[in-house]
C-alpha cells in the first residue's frame, strides 16, 4: 500500500516587524527564531513581530531580543529569543 505522505513540504514563512518590514523565517521554536532580513538589526535590539501561518485566521505576536547577528551576502541573519508570545485573531 502506497503512503499518501510524499515527504516534507516546505513553505516560505514571513514575519512582519512592527515597523512594517519583513523577514524570512529560517528556524522557529517555542523559545525563538532565526530570520533573514534586509532591515538593519543590531545585537540587543528588542523587536516585535507578527507571524501568521499560511491560511490561518490566527497570528502570533512576539517580542524578542536579538541575540546573534550575522552579515549575509544579501542582508542580515539574526536570531531572536522570545520574551513574550501571544496569540490573536488576525482577521
Amino acid at each position: 500500500m502506497a503512503s499518501r505522505f510524499s515527504g516534507p513540504q516546505f513553505t516560505q514563512l514571513l514575519v512582519r516587524f512592527e515597523d512594517g518590514t519583513e523577514a524570512i523565517v529560517r528556524t522557529l521554536s517555542a523559545s525563538g527564531m532565526c530570520v533573514d532580513t534586509d532591515s538593519p538589526i543590531s545585537l540587543g535590539d528588542s523587536l516585535t513581530l507578527e507571524l501568521r501561518p499560511p491560511g490561518s485566521v490566527l497570528a502570533y505576536v512576539a517580542t524578542g531580543t536579538v541575540v546573534t547577528v550575522e552579515a549575509q551576502e544579501r542582508g542580515t541573519r539574526a536570531t531572536l529569543r522570545f520574551t513574550d508570545l501571544q496569540l490573536r485573531d488576525a482577521t
